[in-house]
């Protein structure tokens, strides 16, 4: 299709421009023109490359601008701009690295960033100008190394952070000041070892913990602070042994609790304290022998339960209280 035509700068009661999946190669000047765009998507254009254009940051109304699956390698300084803009969609975009540009932080009203799937490498420190933002995606930035910077504790309306399938080696003890953080996501941080940092207990309205895939070896007595906890899941977590600690049972609206191929050896009476569980999976858990606890029965809202895979010795009768059963 080459470059979106000229024409289209004439189109000035523009609000939404869309241009996905098709093979446009550019931008034209008139782009500034549309003084009224809001929505400005190109996602998976494969033959937009380079730098994004300086004229971009013409678009003073813009709230939404996707680049995701383009091969963009870089941004505009004009692009500080777009005072207006919530969200910025960057994901797949495999020739975008180094660290993030500075000018980033000048995105005042930015709500949900996202540069997962690129070869980022960093951020800038003025991302802590990023007062709004609530969710910041970087999922499978394998150029990401070392811990998540102390900057990240000040984005203090954070709802959503994922750093899955980075090299990430630790979470920094300012995490406990993202008070409305309720998705952490680390799944497949291979080097993210040790036990879980006692600054996880901060997060008071965490509802999704998802430490899957890590090299993490234990858990905080702070867990029990998770009281809005509702998913646990770390799974393939081949560091971790011996019981599931009693403070679990602490943690009573937790509704998805996953150990599957770890190395526990035992799940604690504590466990019929969790009322509201829906689903419990230990599979591949080759540690965990001998007798299900008798206190499942009690769970019954339980509606999973998979111990494939383990040396269990039998099932207690209790299980038919479970009425809700739909697998086993």
């Amino acid at each position: 299709m080459g470059k979106i035509p000229d024409a289209i700068g004439g189109l000035s009661h523009l609000r939404i421009l869309d241009f996905s999946g098709t093979r446009i190669s550019g931008f034209p000047s008139t782009i500034t023109l549309l003084s009224r765009l809001e929505e400005l998507h190109v996602r998976y254009c494969g033959d937009l490359r380079g730098t994004i254009p300086d004229a971009i940051g013409g678009l003073s109304c813009l709230r939404i601008l996707d680049f995701s699956g383009t091969r963009i390698s870089g941004f505009p300084s004009t692009i500080t701009h777009l005072s207006r803009l919530e969200e910025l969609h960057v994901q797949y975009c495999g020739d975008l690295r180094g660290t993030i540009p500075d000018a980033i932080g000048g995105l005042s009203c930015l709500r949900i960033l996202d540069f997962s799937s690129t070869r980022i490498s960093g951020f800038p420190s003025t991302i802590t100008h990023l007062s709004r933002l609530e969710e910041l995606r970087v999922r499978d930035c394998e150029d990401l190394t070392g811990k998540i910077p102390d900057a990240i504790g000040r984005l203090s309306r954070l709802r959503i952070l994922d750093f899955s399938g980075t090299r990430i080696s630790g979470l920094p003890a300012t995490i406990t000041h993202l008070s409305r953080l309720e998705e952490l996501r680390v799944l497949y941080c291979g080097d993210l070892t040790g036990k879980i940092l006692d600054a996880i207990g901060g997060l008071s309205h965490l509802r999704i913990l998802d430490l899957s895939g890590t090299r993490i070896s234990g858990f905080p007595s702070t867990i029990t602070h998770l009281s809005n906890l509702e998913e646990l899941r770390i799974w393939d977590c081949e560091d971790l042994t011996g019981k599931i600690p009693d403070a679990i049972g602490r943690l009573s609206r937790l509704r998805i609790l996953d150990f599957s191929g770890t190395r526990i050896s035992g799940l604690p009476a504590t466990i019929t304290h969790l009322s509201h569980l829906e689903e419990l999976h230990v599979r591949d858990c080759e540690d965990l022998t001998g007798n299900i606890p008798d206190g499942i029965g009690r769970l019954s809202h339980l509606r999973i339960v998979d111990f494939s895979g383990i040396r269990i010795s039998g099932l207690p009768t209790t299980i038919t209280h479970l009425s809700h059963l739909a697998k086993s």
